[in-house]
């Protein structure tokens, strides 16, 4: 359900999912920290993600390591591995919609989930940066800071 130019919108489907290849959401840091091995050594592996359109589609991504990268959160520098969530929108969609990749970062093993950036629903929502608990503590800290300071 979805309000669209002031109106209720609803949509009724039945989506083709396979169970540990189809994901949403969050549930591609999962799916990064299961396959982090093959992703490392180089391998692309194309999944099944559920999007929004604004009514729900199966879509192919491809699921791919960007590197190592190091992130700044809780007064720490942490290693983390980077990984790309890459939409594969058929070219004549394209025109239509406008898809971002997604971005994941996963902690070294043992793999814990650090930053998430990427649409959250739809493809055309603002993109967010989610961080993990210990960037909570980050922004806590900085907030203290900024109230003494006055």
């Amino acid at each position: 359900m979805k309000e669209e130019k002031g109106e209720m919108k609803r949509w009724s489907d039945t989506l083709d999912v396979s169970r540990g290849t189809t994901f949403a959401g969050f549930g591609f840091s999962m799916a990064a920290k299961a396959l982090r091995e093959r992703l490392i050594a180089g391998e692309t592996v194309d999944l099944k993600a559920v999007g929004f359109t604004p009514q729900p589609k199966v879509v192919t991504v491809a699921l791919s390591y960007a590197g190592r990268d190091t992130i700044r959160m809780s007064g720490a520098t942490i290693a983390a591995d980077h990984f790309i969530v890459h939409p594969k929108i058929p070219a004549i969609a394209k025109l239509f919609v406008k898809v971002p990749d997604a971005h994941i970062w996963l902690t070294t093993p043992p793999a814990g989930f650090l930053r998430y950036e990427g649409a959250l629903a739809e493809p055309g929502d603002q993109l967010v940066r989610d961080r993990s608990a210990a960037g909570w503590a980050e922004r806590s800290r900085e907030a203290g800071r900024d109230e003494r300071q006055k």
